[in-house]
């Protein structure tokens, strides 16, 4: 033990027991300093601090038994302050220096083993390492059953996601591929996707995600990872680069009654799903630097997101709950939490191996796939079916099911993929039908459909002007007002397009003559006014020969 003096003079109404230093694994400029005093024969032991606070440091804030005085009462929390540095100064150049986890996830220890950071617990084989927990993911930890064995934990578990497997075998491969998010990029498959619940209001999707994939807790027993997705674009982005290897739920994603919030929400939502499944680093300010940052979570988004492009879509795994969720018991988010908590700490005990399967099985995927959404969107729900297989593969290996059972759960597995796989090819069929990438597709279908009124001749279009938008004309042509295939590209695709758009639109796509101006050469008929003329041939063939 010191006793912390200066020219004889007390500073100081206690004695230092010990100063510990610990270094971050993944940065080792991220230290914290940790200090034990003495005072009276009690051992007062301070929570550690960043150790570039030692310059502002103030014991007396920190705890009000240890004074920074001198005799003189005058206050000596510099003289204090630079002490303490020369002993941090000491323990670091002595090599006596333990680990501080300071973010979620996998961590790669120093003797080489792999272990998880559950918030305040580590699971896996930390031997006689020092180690602490930064202040911010100590508020945060895993629950566990101890009292129940790892086989109970699991039945349970499996018996729990059966009551409606099409939603929840998803849901809980998400938060399983999410906690193994660093396994699966050094395995060669970075997190490149969300998992999107909708259903109507009420169905049950958020306390579903809420029982099955978001097993941290914070200090009050609250999901420590969820929030409404109603922040604005940067504060979406930290929150989800601060979560590592864990799965993220944004709640009631584009929901409001306001329109300027659903506007506001809109443009979030838009942002995160690019963000969270391009993997983009975006240069950020902190302070006088700029760092990179990059989503290092799963997301899981609850709520109606419209998809703008073929792109929205793929970049998603879309879960339909079209009943209402039954059957919830009150623990079902303790058992979860217990189930990923075995889970892990059987993928930390054998980690290089279980890498190996994942490489192995997903081999046969590109992860730098082009953006063609047949292999984009069957390389993420092969992700997300891996992680529930390799939970799976624990569970026969630790005789929580039979082989029988393991069987079933495969095609239970699969067929919940299929139908999620189903529904994102159902999406993007209605968007390109509804895209102003088809501008064929939407004229054909709104003729059949009744958009577009169209009389059998001009004749009869004459007899009753106000119940059609056109007619049949002699040969392979179809004659329409202008007006009406602006309102019906409107109505499809949710732009706003103008009668004077619709020419430049028609000629660039070659479905309409172009006259000596440089215009869309039109057709006008005493009477009744002026018509796009239209070649009805290009337009079948470019509507891919849907027959008439």
């Amino acid at each position: 033990m010191n006793n912390l003096s200066h020219k004889n003079e007390e500073i100081l109404n206690a004695g230092i027991e010990s100063v510990k230093v610990y270094c971050a694994l993944h940065d080792s400029t991220q230290m914290a300093v940790a200090f034990t005093f003495e005072q009276d024969g009690e051992l007062i032991k301070l929570p550690p601090i960043d150790a570039s606070e030692l310059g502002s440091l103030n014991l007396n804030q920190m705890d009000p038994r240890l004074l920074c005085y001198n005799r003189d009462m005058i206050p000596t929390d510099r003289v204090v302050a630079a002490y303490l540095k020369q002993e941090v100064a000491a323990e670091v150049r002595a090599g006596r220096v333990g680990v501080l986890f300071d973010r979620t996830g996998w961590e790669t220890l120093p003797y080489g083993q792999h272990a998880y950071i559950a918030g305040n617990r580590v699971i896996g084989d930390t031997g006689n390492l020092d180690y602490i927990f930064s202040q911010e993911i100590s508020a945060v930890t895993l629950p566990d059953q101890p009292e129940r064995t790892d086989r109970e934990v699991v039945r349970d578990f499996l018996d729990r996601i059966d009551r409606t497997p099409d939603v929840l075998i998803p849901v809980v491969a998400q938060s399983f591929r999410s906690a193994l998010g660093t396994p699966f990029e050094e395995a060669g498959f970075p997190n490149r996707h969300v998992v999107e619940l909708v259903g109507l209001q009420g169905r049950g999707k958020t306390t579903a995600v809420m029982d099955f994939a978001q097993p941290f807790v914070d200090e009050r027993g609250e999901p420590a990872n969820a929030a409404r997705a109603l922040s604005s674009k940067a504060a979406v982005r930290d929150y989800l680069a601060a979560r590592r290897d864990v799965a993220v739920l944004l709640d009631d994603i584009c929901t409001s009654s306001d329109s300027h919030t659903q506007r506001q929400s809109m443009e979030t939502a838009a942002f995160t799903l690019r963000f969270a499944a391009d993997g983009t680093p975006q240069l950020v300010k902190v302070g006088k630097r700029s760092k990179k940052i990059r989503n290092m979570s799963g997301v899981i988004i609850t709520g109606e997101f419209p998809m703008k492009a073929p792109s929205d879509i793929t970049r998603c795994a879309v879960v339909l709950v079209r009943e209402q969720m039954r059957g919830r018991q009150p623990d079902d988010h303790l058992v979860s939490a217990a189930a990923l908590s075995r889970f892990l700490d059987y993928f930390a005990a054998d980690y290089d191996h279980q890498l190996i399967k994942i490489r192995g099985t997903l081999s046969g995927f590109d992860p730098g796939a082009a953006e063609d959404s047949g292999p984009r969107q069957q390389r993420i729900l092969a992700e997300l079916s891996v992680a529930f297989q390799l939970f799976l593969d624990f569970a026969l290996e630790i005789d929580a099911i039979s082989e029988k059972k393991y069987r079933k759960w495969l095609e239970k597995t699969e067929n919940a993929f299929e139908m999620s796989l189903s529904i994102n090819n159902a999406l993007l069929e209605d968007l390109e039908r509804r895209s102003m990438g088809n501008i064929a597709r939407i004229i054909f279908e709104a003729t059949k459909l009744g958009g577009l009124r169209l009389a059998d001749s001009r004749k009869t279009y004459e007899e009753n002007p106000d119940d059609f938008d056109g007619f049949k004309a002699p040969g392979k042509r179809r004659m329409i007002k202008q007006a009406a295939i602006a309102a019906a590209l409107t109505k499809a695709s949710g732009c706003s397009i103008t009668s004077n758009n619709v020419g430049q639109i028609l000629r660039m796509e070659g479905f309409v003559e172009v006259g000596a101006d440089n215009h869309t050469a039109g057709a006008k008929y005493p009477n009744i006014g002026r018509f796009v003329a239209l070649d009805w041939r290009e337009i079948k063939v470019r509507a891919k020969n849907i027959k008439i």
